[in-house]
């Protein structure tokens, strides 16, 4: 049974999550149903968050405009007393009320004193929401549709964005509208697109996050421009150039020996993926990618980054983690949304001190996840794999003519490397 403001709970024989919302009496009787109860289709708890946020918003937006736009205040009626001032008045039930200008006083029958109260006639008068109460209520109020909207969709759609990169593309066009005022796409120009930025970088953005957001839109645009659409685009190179880029650093040995003492508190599935992060060098998207597995000489492989032709490539499971993983893959090797299990990594490095937490001030900025994939390529390098090697197990960081050969080397040899990086 979930505790009272806890909307999620779990059903017997179910790992899924669920999200319940109880209605009032008022709202039941409207709807027809007296609560509400979806599967959020996922065990993961912080992803079970994310889905049920939308439900739990909804369901309080009606609850805060009903309190906001349905109150009352009394209001007295000018001139109108409830009882004659300078008199006693006796009550058809029984008992005596002594009344003056401002208030009158209540005796029972036996001329005990029982209450006072202000002698005005009120009545209950429905206010409306003060401009201070309106800009409250505005964040909870279904918004209109902007057409302009479809544009930012259909990219998502047809380029088939993954949902991490769709929700930042989502975030940057709508702080752009509200920038812009809502102005049609159609009359904004570079001066907008340059203001975006602006606006990001003052944020707190670096220069390589701003154009990277920014990127999103202007490819958006530029599909609609292809379709026969606005004839520029307002997003075309209006990221100030700047040399502000946090250089991202490999863990170190040490960082690596923390991780490995206080590994156990992690899950079982985030310690495999830990481990499959550090000892391939794959980014955590990719292996979010992994559905199934291939065999070569009796080498287990998987295929990831098939997204682009730069980053397509197959990588053979360490010989060190074939004993945490099933007989065979056969669906999703990991659950959830891969930014929500990047966000449980990043505060487990954070509670070890590695990567920077800005409540503590501890860590170091440029020690993240991704970090891994940096050391897996120090590890490399200082093995003195080759380099076509290196984008066998990597991938190229851009498409090159090397990356259309053939399925490179045999599996015996890759594995052969990827068993030296060790996690």
């Amino acid at each position: 049974m979930p505790r009272k403001g806890d909307y999620l709970f779990k059903r017997q024989g179910s790992q899924n999550w669920y999200v319940r919302i109880q209605y009032p009496s008022w709202l039941a009787a409207s709807l027809g149903r007296k609560k509400l109860e979806v599967s959020l289709g996922t065990p993961d708890r912080d992803e079970a968050e994310i889905k049920a946020a939308e439900h739990i918003t909804d369901h309080k937006r009606i609850l805060f405009m009903r309190r906001v736009l349905k109150r009352t205040h009394h209001l007295a009626a000018p001139g109108q007393k409830r009882f004659e001032p300078g008199k006693i008045h006796h009550l058809p039930e029984g008992g005596i009320v002594v009344a003056s200008e401002d208030k009158i006083d209540f005796f029972d029958e036996n001329n005990t004193f029982i209450r006072t109260e202000a002698n005005t006639n009120t009545v209950n008068v429905p206010l409306m929401p003060t401009p201070q109460e309106m800009r409250e209520i505005k964040p909870y109020l279904l918004k209109k549709r902007n057409p302009d909207d479809g544009i930012i969709e259909h990219w998502i759609e047809h380029r088939h964005i993954n949902d991490h990169l769709a929700r930042e593309a989502r975030k940057a066009w709508h702080e752009f509208k509200a920038l812009t005022k809502n102005k049609p796409l159609a009359k904004c120009t570079r001066k907008d697109g340059i203001a975006l930025a602006n606006h990001l970088l003052s944020t707190g953005n670096n220069s390589s996050t701003v154009e990277k957001k920014i990127g999103h839109l202007r490819a958006a645009v530029n599909l609609h421009m292809i379709d026969g659409g606005f004839a520029s685009n307002p997003f075309h190179k209006v990221t100030p150039a700047r040399d502000d880029r946090l250089i991202r650093i490999p863990l170190s040995e040490a960082d690596m020996l923390n991780v490995s003492k206080s590994l156990h508190r992690l899950s079982r599935a985030d310690q495999l993926l830990w481990k499959l992060l550090a000892t391939t060098g794959m980014r955590l998207d990719e292996a979010f990618q992994i559905k199934e597995e291939h065999r070569e000489d009796d080498i287990r492989y998987v295929r990831i980054g098939t997204k682009t032709a730069s980053s397509d490539r197959r990588v053979p499971i360490p010989t060190e983690l074939l004993e945490d993983l099933p007989t065979r893959i056969v669906g999703p090797l990991f659950e959830g949304a891969s930014e929500v299990a990047g966000k449980r990594l990043i505060y487990f490095l954070k509670r070890l001190e590695i990567s920077y937490d800005s409540r503590k001030g501890t860590g170091d900025k440029r020690k993240v996840v991704h970090s891994l994939r940096h050391r897996a390529k120090d590890r490399l390098r200082a093995m003195s794999c080759p380099l076509d090697i290196q984008y066998e197990i990597l991938g190229h960081e851009k498409s090159t003519v090397a990356a259309g050969y053939g399925h490179g080397y045999p599996m015996t040899v890759i594995r052969s490397y990827i068993d030296r990086i060790k996690w």
